[in-house]
């Protein structure tokens, strides 16, 4: 999609205010961060998979523009999938803290740490790894709960990446 119809279909969006699409950019995350959250801090969320690939280099950028405000949370669950739990596990990490939650990786923890800041009442942002994965701007999550997959509705104000 070219630059002009992106800034398009971001005019009439209600949730999604920002995103871009390239290679060699994380280290564009602070500038685009301060702009879009400004006076805010980040809190990365990752696997420790999506840690190694790209939120090491998120977290040493947010690190030299003092924007970090707490250690990253890094998921290291052998069992991790899109289980209610892991909502409830980020969402406890996340709300003693007055951070925005910077999610880097594709589905499972996209749609986890969506819908811990959906419950929380706040934004997030996402650090997208993954071009093939469709719910980075979905206003829903797959989750399972209570033992059954379900779209659980996720409208916080988003920010992507």
């Amino acid at each position: 999609m070219a630059k002009k119809e992106i800034e398009r279909a971001l005019n009439l969006a209600n949730e999604t205010k920002f995103l871009t699409i390239g290679t060699n950019i994380l280290s564009e995350i602070p500038e685009i961060f301060m702009k879009e959250f400004p006076g805010k801090k980040g809190v990365i969320v990752a696997d420790k998979n999506t840690y190694s690939v790209a939120a090491a280099s998120v977290h040493h950028f947010l690190s030299e523009a003092n924007l970090e405000y707490e250690s990253p949370l890094i998921i290291d669950d052998p069992d991790l999938y899109a289980d209610y739990r892991f909502v409830q596990y980020i969402a406890t990490y996340l709300k003693p803290l007055d951070a925005i939650a910077i999610v880097v990786g594709s589905g499972v923890i996209n749609d986890l740490t969506k819908r811990a800041s959906f419950e929380l009442g706040r934004p997030y942002m996402c650090v997208a790894t993954a071009a093939s994965m469709d719910g980075y701007s979905a206003f829903g999550a797959s989750i399972t709960k209570d033992g059954a997959k379900q779209t659980l509705d996720c409208q916080p104000r988003r920010r992507l990446w």
